[in-house]
């Protein structure tokens, strides 16, 4: 039986060998190179490049609601009424000067060509010619400045006949003649640099420096204002140099060279209070110190009129100044004290205003309100 079922299998395993081995003679099998056949289409040497697809279908074009749930939430409203932060009048800063004379015609005047007759036109002066160049360069300087005001005023023609030049028939006649006053000007009150222990010294490098800014070389002017500044002196010159070294340095964002220049600063004019406790606030503001912000400055903002035109100015900085670093309650209520009806409305409207972005702040500020802080 087992003998049988043997001898029925033999044809199948010849059958499976020998298609075996016709298999395994054949190329390209058992790891022999492929030979291709003669008449084979051979391949083409360029790559086959795939036509773009259409775009899918599931990539949908973003709709305007779509872009609306991205954008931020909007802050909350307050949780109290503020007051609008009124709008600031314009106001002509100090750039960087801040004059000291009016722009009218000195009494020596008519003496001009006295003074010219002294001063040699090259070369360094001698000590004893040194008031005869300040002389001259100061009535020209004035001449610049009274011609100007009447440029300004749209008053060319109407020059006073004792003015001691031809008065100009246009205004591009004028403004040419203010330029060559204000470079003789600067001619002779250089002249006077290199004698400092001359007694107007101050003053013909504060003036010097006020002409060569008219005619816009800035960074002369910064430097002579710097000579006079760098002094000991207390004069009225030199303090209103180192005032608009203080201006120059705010305008150009250099908080610790503004105040350093403030320390260094005496009394200025009682016209010019007002501008000197703007620049005290500023200062502080952008070199964020406080501590440069005295009680005398907080006083005179206190004991200004509504009126003044520095004033919504000061408000303005003295409410930057109790935001610095975070929301100083102390500081705003400080200064709440010291304000009354419509300064204290607009002192709360520029809080208002520079809070607007942080509901923390806000929600503060209301609550000090309601305290009845103010």
């Amino acid at each position: 039986m087992i003998t049988k079922f043997y001898l029925t299998r033999i044809p199948l395993v010849l059958i499976a060998a020998v298609v075996g081995w016709f298999l395994a003679s054949r190329p390209g099998t058992a790891g022999e190179p492929f030979a291709p056949r003669p008449d084979a289409p051979v391949p083409s040497a360029e790559p086959v490049v795939e036509p773009p697809s259409a775009p899918s279908t599931a990539m949908k074009a973003q709709t305007p609601s779509q872009d609306a749930a991205k954008a931020p939430a909007a802050l909350p409203p307050p949780p109290c009424t503020l007051p609008k932060a009124p709008v600031i009048p314009a106001f002509a800063w100090p750039d960087p000067i801040v004059p000291t004379d009016p722009p009218n015609l000195l009494p020596i005047n008519g003496e001009l060509a006295s003074h010219l007759a002294n001063v040699p036109t090259e070369g360094e002066i001698p000590i004893e010619k040194v008031e005869d160049a300040h002389a001259a360069g100061k009535i020209y300087f004035m001449r610049a400045l009274y011609l100007q005001t009447r440029i300004t005023a749209g008053a060319v023609a109407a020059i006073d006949p004792a003015a001691g030049f031809e008065a100009p028939k246009t205004v591009p006649e004028a403004e040419a003649k203010v330029n060559e006053f204000l470079g003789k000007a600067t001619f002779f009150l250089t002249k006077v640099r290199p004698h400092p222990p001359y007694r107007f010294w101050s003053e013909a490098l504060y003036l010097n420096a006020w002409a060569l800014s008219l005619l816009g070389r800035l960074p002369e002017a910064v430097d002579f204002l710097q000579i006079a500044g760098r002094t000991r002196s207390q004069t009225l010159y030199a303090n209103y140099a180192r005032f608009s070294l203080v201006w120059h340095y705010l305008r150009e964002g250099k908080g610790p060279l503004a105040a350093h220049w403030l320390a260094q600063l005496g009394k200025v004019e009682p016209q010019h209070e007002s501008l000197l406790a703007v620049a005290r606030l500023r200062t502080a503001v952008i070199g964020k110190r406080p501590e440069l912000v005295d009680a005398a400055t907080l006083a005179y903002l206190s004991s200004l009129t509504a009126d003044d035109p520095l004033l919504l100015s000061l408000l303005e900085q003295a409410a930057a100044l109790c935001l610095l670093e975070s929301f100083d309650r102390t500081c705003i209520a400080d200064h709440l004290r010291r304000l009354d009806g419509p300064k204290k409305t607009s002192y709360l409207g520029f809080l208002a205003a520079k809070t607007a972005d942080n509901p923390g702040m806000q929600e503060n500020l209301c609550a000090l309100i309601k305290e009845g802080s103010p």
